[in-house]
């Protein structure tokens, strides 16, 4: 048994999964219950696993070496009185904990998961006078699938705790009319449809369906059902499937009744659906199918049906192809198996018990007279050029008279209506209407047509026996093969081939990511936007790569400005008409932008100057902490510079580091030069800061830093290493909320130790916008911050205690 109070800190091959109670929460002395992990460990080489037990007061301790699951009692299985230790008793929290050191178990655990809350009862505790009884989980080890005569297995996933006089037992129940109680179990338990003849035996029938399954635990042998002291939940369901399941068919031909999903009456013209109540087995070189018949004289088959099979009056043509006259009158459908495909009717081998009722209705009776035409709608695009295609949809089905059908009626600008016959929808169509203009010596449209959906009684004379048209209608709108919309136009995005900044005199270069697709006779132009003097220019006939400069080219100039300072935004365009560009736009590009930095800018200066440093941090850290440096923003980098830190203790160890693109502060890490020193660093060092002109030859700076800041790296046993971060968040929590926040929000910290503690509101690029710092008593502190002055977005706020950090995000909306 090994004591420490622990926090997160895994990572890499060394992670705890968190614990599942298996077990009563409340736990009187001698009984047992069960932890297991939600997922297996990651246990790095060498090392373990074990479970901490702390109730935050006078008990924190990790015991190691046991499997999971785990069982065990109030007493830890005798490991408390191995140590002089009282049983358990009151509320603890146990956590699991994966460490790499088995001898030193505390002094390496390399990351910990709080879990669970169990709560130890005294021995005088009213609720413990009774005989223990817990009921566990039921774990289903054999099939979920069963078929009549056959038997799957259950187990529960630990022991029950069952009390003397008692028994244990399983739940039966398909959360409707079936419940069962069956007690005098043992586990794991076989059993089929019939329960082992426990239905049978009680005049109920065997199961069938998906039936879920418990476990109980009762008191009393003689009316367990009345004596229910613990019950699981339902886990799990098996299937019982029915004797004519295709699973439990023996041999290989079964013909499944069949089902009407449709109506039961249909017109010629109307449709039903048929299917299975389960699917036919069917022989490897057989088939399935429909038998028709109406008892008397029509018996035919109709071959290779897929079901659900769907038809309609005609049988979607198959009576017409077979020279069979229209069925008319009440017809019996069966489905049949059969071997040979060529030779169907000799080779039947299963024809369903069961059967349907379909009423075939006369075409010339009133009820399959219905004539109404529905709204049509075009979904995706309403304008078409010239060899594009566009759907027409109905909102609902049509009602078409027996022999009659369905159309379009094409209204032109002027009036002219043209009716196109014989229209399945969803109906594809282009400006010749599929050829139909061409072929009647009519032009492609051009202009805007309304398309109404229409029903007709004669195929024949369409025009004059039209019984319904739609209320509303659906425009199109053809376009010329001129039109701007339908030139061969694309533009690509612009990629800035130089510097994104740019220094007066300087240049830059736009230009094309990928080709572009300009019309012919058309060109190509840049929309250029100044935000600065609030001036838009339009320029045609641009050539690319296209160079930039403050002046865009003379442009400002040539029209009394100034040279462009500031963002300013670039957007390609291409146009079809060179002597009208800006009315002849066919496509406009996403914008880029570029920064034209005023004379003044240090960025536009070649002057060297160097600030001396600023600790931000802690002039003494510990091993693992980070401390920081800033520079005043005076220091001025020249063009194709950089600026660096050196580090120096003034006798072995002389560090530095370079790149203009360092972001400060700069974070200092204890262990941050191992790899050059072969060590962490230790002792007092000395920090100065150099700007270069040659990023190859940064040993010769332009300006160095005259005063130095000092800190000290300490030793692992310094005393002021004593406190850690890790302590800190151990002995208490903090948190955030709400997360997101829009107004504001509130940091909450549990402090069981007096600290001072800071904080700092960083955006995800690092930088600084907001700090305060707290002293802290123990308890819970609560400090509400305002969000008026920050944009919404991802952030980090960073908790800093004795030179540790640790952050948290926080979402601003």
């Amino acid at each position: 048994m090994t004591s420490e109070v622990t926090s997160n800190r895994g990572g890499g091959d060394c992670s705890a999964a968190e614990l599942v109670l298996e077990g009563p929460y409340a736990v009187c002395p001698g009984q047992i219950i069960y932890v297991d992990l939600e997922e297996p460990n990651n246990i790095p080489p060498g090392g373990g696993q074990g479970i901490g037990f702390t109730n935050f007061d006078d008990f924190d301790f990790v015991i190691s070496g046991m499997e999971f699951p785990y069982s065990f009692d109030s007493g830890i299985n005798g490991i408390l009185a191995e140590n002089n230790l009282p049983p358990l008793e009151g509320d603890f929290l146990l956590y699991s904990v994966v460490f790499t050191n088995p001898n030193n178990v505390t002094g390496s655990i390399c990351d910990d998961e709080w879990s669970i809350d169990v709560f130890f009862l005294s021995e005088d505790d009213p609720t413990c006078d009774q005989d223990p009884c817990f009921a566990q989980d039921l774990e289903l080890i054999g099939s979920e699938e069963v078929c009549p005569g056959e038997a799957t297995e259950v187990t529960t996933e630990n022991p029950n705790t069952v009390p003397v006089d008692g028994g244990q037992g399983i739940r039966v129940s398909n959360n409707n009319d079936i419940n069962l109680f069956i007690a005098d179990v043992e586990f794991p338990f076989s059993f089929d449809n019939d329960l082992n003849g426990f239905l049978s035996e009680n005049d109920l029938s065997p199961l069938e369906g998906n039936i879920s399954f418990g476990s109980f635990v009762y008191t009393d042998e003689g009316d367990p059902e009345n004596s229910i002291c613990s019950q699981s939940g339902l886990q799990f369901s098996v299937n019982f499937l029915s004797s004519i399941h295709p699973d439990c068919i023996e041999g290989d031909c079964f013909a499944q009744d069949p089902v009407l999903s449709g109506p039961s009456a249909i017109c010629p013209t109307q449709s039903t659906s048929v299917n299975l109540v389960n699917i036919n087995t069917v022989p490897e070189e057989g088939g399935e199918g429909i038998r028709i018949s109406d008892g008397a004289d029509i018996d035919f088959i109709i071959p290779e049906i897929e079901f659900p099979f769907s038809f309609d009056g005609s049988l979607n043509g198959y009576l017409a192809e077979n020279d069979i006259n229209p069925l008319v009158g009440l017809f019996q459908m069966t489905s049949v198996v059969y071997g040979d495909s060529e030779d169907i009717q000799n080779s039947i081998c299963s024809e369903s018990s069961g059967s349907i009722s379909v009423d075939f209705i006369s075409g010339d009776l009133p009820e399959c007279m219905i004539c109404e035409a529905q709204l049509v709608f075009v979904p995706i695009s309403n304008s078409i050029c010239p060899g594009e295609v566009t759907t027409i949809y109905l909102l609902d089905p049509a009602s078409i008279p027996t022999n009659g059908g369905q159309g379009l009626i094409c209204t032109l600008g002027d009036g002219t209506e043209i009716l196109l016959s014989e229209v399945t929808f969803p109906f594809e169509l282009d400006n010749d209407l599929n050829g139909f203009l061409s072929t009647n010596d009519l032009d492609p449209f051009e202009e805007i047509v309304t398309f109404k959906h229409m029903v007709y009684t004669d195929p024949t004379d369409v025009e004059n026996t039209i019984c319904s048209e739609g209320a509303f209608g659906a425009s199109i709108n053809f376009l010329s093969p001129d039109d701007i919309s339908c030139v061969s136009c694309e533009v690509q995005n612009l990629e800035i081939l130089g510097p994104q900044f740019l220094c007066p005199d300087e240049t830059t270069e736009l230009d094309f990511a990928s080709e572009i697709t300009i019309p012919e006779g058309g060109g190509v132009g840049l929309n250029v936007y100044l935000s600065s003097f609030g001036n838009t220019f339009w320029l045609d006939n641009v050539s690319f790569p296209y160079t930039v400069d403050n002046d865009l080219n003379g442009l400002l100039s040539s029209n009394d400005l100034n040279p462009a300072q500031g963002w300013i935004q670039f957007r390609p365009f291409i146009y079809v008409d060179p002597s009208d560009p800006l009315n002849s736009i066919c496509m406009m590009g996403e914008q880029t932008d570029i920064n034209f930095l005023s004379p003044a800018n240090s960025s536009c200066e070649e002057e060297c100057i160097v600030e001396d440093l600023i600790l931000t941090g802690p002039d003494e850290i510990c091993e693992g902490e980070t401390t920081s440096v800033d520079i005043l923003p005076n220091s001025s980098i020249p063009q194709n510079g950089g600026f660096g830190i050196r580090f120096s203790n003034g006798e072995d160890i002389n560090i530095t580091t370079q790149g203009a693109g360092i972001t400060f502060p700069f974070e200092i890490d204890n262990g941050l030069f191992e790899n050059l020193t072969g060590d962490v660093l230790e002792g007092e060092f000395m920090i100065t800061s150099f700007i270069y002109e040659d990023p190859l030859s940064i040993n010769v700076p332009c300006s160095e830093s005259d005063n130095p800041v000092f800190v000290t790296f300490l030793p692992e046993d310094d005393p002021a290493c004593t406190l850690s971060m890790n302590e800190y968040i151990a002995s208490g929590r903090w948190n955030l909320f709400p997360n997101p926040a829009s107004d504001s929000f509130t940091i909450e910290i549990e402090s069981k130790i007096a600290s001072n503690a800071s904080f700092q509101i960083l955006d995800m690029q690092g930088r600084k916008i907001k700090n305060f710092s707290e002293s802290l008593n123990p308890g819970l502190f609560r400090i509400q911050l305002s969000l008026n002055d920050v944009s919404p977005g991802l952030y980090q706020v960073v908790l800093n205690i004795s030179g540790s950090t640790q952050s948290q995000l926080l979402m601003i909306k």
